[in-house]
């Protein structure tokens, strides 16, 4: 997940790789999709990769019906 992140220039902190293998599957295809979903968030956000950006997308994409 680092080198993935690494690779495409994304400053992922080990915090969020923590909360991510603690709170999700470790299969690399959804935690790739997570790492995809979670650039583009902070992206329109303007803001930084942290946990607490990481969860608020993961409360925005529960609270959609």
């Amino acid at each position: 997940l680092r080198r993935a992140a690494d690779a495409r220039g994304i400053l992922l902190p080990d915090e969020v790789i923590a909360h991510l293998l603690l709170h999700f599957d470790r299969d690399m295809a959804h935690l790739m999709a997570l790492l995809d979903r979670l650039d583009g968030f902070a992206l329109a956000e303007k803001r930084h990769i942290t946990v607490p950006l990481l969860r608020k997308m993961l409360a925005e994409d529960t609270a959609t019906p």
